[in-house]
């Protein structure tokens, strides 16, 4: 694959671009923006993988599912900040985000989520223990699954990107682009 970001792009064109290839991560399984790392804190930074799960590109928005008891729920009640970092290794982009982070559980968005995933995909919200639990040493390592499903533990991360910045790297030479998304700001940085 060729590069993202050429250097006959002007900011509005990379900024499309780097919203396009967030709606790739999602359309595309084998897409590498379809796993993202997500940082939050609360005192020492966390980072994790996570699926992208949708892109909205007005405001610019992406969603993550996961489970109630993890713990980047109980770091967001702390800070509702968070931040991802995107890597396309074949064409040595990079897309860094920064968002406010809202919190959707028991309500429609959320319902909608978990009816729309398949019965396996169910699993992951459906352990009989929390994430990151220490299972007890006799315990098969394998994760303890709830005898019926439900969407009890299940949460949608609605994180609205309120910085974006791309980076692509070249031999002739790198382009970096910052866009401040809630003041409707862009410039090319140095990289």
């Amino acid at each position: 694959m060729g590069k993202v970001i050429e250097s006959h792009h002007d900011l509005d064109t990379i900024k499309r671009l780097c919203i396009g290839q967030l709606s790739r991560g999602v359309e595309k399984k084998s897409h590498p923006f379809r796993q993202v790392a997500m940082a939050t804190a609360d005192g020492a930074p966390n980072i994790r993988t996570v699926i992208l799960r949708k892109v909205e590109s007005d405001p610019v928005s992406i969603f993550i599912y996961t489970d109630s008891r993890s713990d980047k729920i109980s770091e967001l009640g702390s800070s509702s900040y968070a931040s991802f970092l995107f890597w396309h290794p074949s064409s040595k982009f990079q897309l860094k985000l920064k968002t406010r982070v809202t919190i959707h559980r028991n309500d429609k968005l959320a319902e909608e989520c978990w009816d729309s995933i398949g019965g396996k995909g169910k699993e992951s919200y459906n352990t009989e223990m929390a994430p990151g639990s220490i299972l007890p040493a006799e315990k098969d390592p394998e994760m303890p699954l709830r005898e019926n499903y439900t969407d009890s533990n299940f949460c949608v991360l609605e994180c609205r990107a309120f910085e974006m910045e791309g980076l692509q790297l070249r031999r002739e030479g790198h382009i970096r682009a910052l866009f401040s998304l809630d003041e409707e700001e862009q410039s090319f940085i140095v990289p």
